[in-house]
């Protein structure tokens, strides 16, 4: 069994990671700049000043599913990894209904890709991926995720009948959507856990629940 403490620990500096190179940053000047904007003659004119952008207060944020899915080889359909290509990569499509502080009451789907190659030698199998996922409410609106992190076996059982549990501990990134949240921002952990049983073939059908936990503004 892999260090879930470790996997945690991991998914939450891709958190700050995405926070920092994803997230806009709102731009204003400093002093020196309004100073100097107020020009050197004492009968200039001040430049007009725009008005600046308010940051966006951030709130709680969670969404909770109970999915079904499958977990096939080769990548999602609109979404591949530089690490991988055709066969090298395995993809995990999901779909259910959803409770989330936005967009509310609806659906969530999404797919993820990862490389079909272990990247943890030392406890049990782990993958490394990234994708993306849309919570869509009846009215239309809607909060587009994007994820990345790992997909772990967390258990294999001999059976009968044969069955494997997944975890994924990733990190989300909300970019947008539709309606009211069409800029919406925010980042957080997303947790999936994914049973397969009686894989013999692919594609594998499963089962399993998904959490959101972090924060979001409609910006």
């Amino acid at each position: 069994m892999h260090d879930k403490k470790f996997i945690r620990w991991a998914a939450r500096i891709m958190i700050v990671l995405l926070a920092s190179f994803l997230i806009p940053t709102i731009v204003h000047a400093g002093l020196i700049e309004d100073l100097q904007g107020l020009g050197d003659g004492s009968n200039a004119q001040p430049d007009a000043v725009t008005p600046a952008v308010p940051t966006p207060a951030l709130v709680a944020y969670t969404a909770k599913s109970r999915v079904n899915g499958t977990l096939n080889t080769g990548g999602c359909p609109d979404f591949s990894l530089s690490t991988c290509s055709g066969t090298n990569c395995a993809a995990v499509q999901f779909s259910g209904p959803v409770t989330s502080t936005a967009p509310g009451a609806g659906t969530i789907s999404g797919c993820l890709t990862f490389n079909d190659v272990s990247s943890d030698k030392d406890f049990s199998a782990c993958f490394n991926g990234a994708g993306n996922a849309t919570l869509t409410a009846s009215s239309g609106a809607a909060v587009n995720v994007i994820l990345g992190g790992q997909l772990c076996e967390e258990q294999v059982v001999i059976g009968p009948p044969p069955t494997i549990y997944f975890e994924a501990q990733m990190a989300y990134q909300i970019k947008g959507g539709a309606g009211a949240y069409a800029n919406a921002v925010g980042v957080g952990e997303f947790d999936m856990s994914f049973t397969a049983v009686n894989p013999v073939s692919v594609p594998f059908s499963g089962a399993g629940l998904v959490s959101l936990t972090g924060n979001y503004a409609k910006h």
